[in-house]
């Protein structure tokens, strides 16, 4: 079976934001959660956050785990242009 945790740790991305527990996989979900929620398949952060995300945008863009955009391209979501 395959395990969707090789693509992360091939990618070298931190699954842990030590300070604060929140493991990547759960805001790539959340992301994917948004873009359904509004029937898209492409999302800006500031989208992302008025259409409730659940995460705040420090956390999301964390520069060792890879920001918004990484988290987009792993969730299969393409980064929208902020309004």
């Amino acid at each position: 079976e395959w395990d969707s945790n090789v693509m992360f740790r091939i990618r070298g991305i931190n699954m842990m934001d030590k300070e604060k527990g929140i493991d990547d996989m759960d805001i790539i979900l959340d992301i994917q959660r948004v873009a359904h929620s509004l029937n898209t398949n492409t999302v800006s952060l500031e989208e992302y956050l008025l259409n409730g995300g659940i995460y705040e945008e420090e956390t999301i863009n964390d520069c060792e785990s890879g920001g918004f955009a990484n988290k987009c391209e792993l969730a299969g979501i393409k980064v929208g242009k902020r309004n």
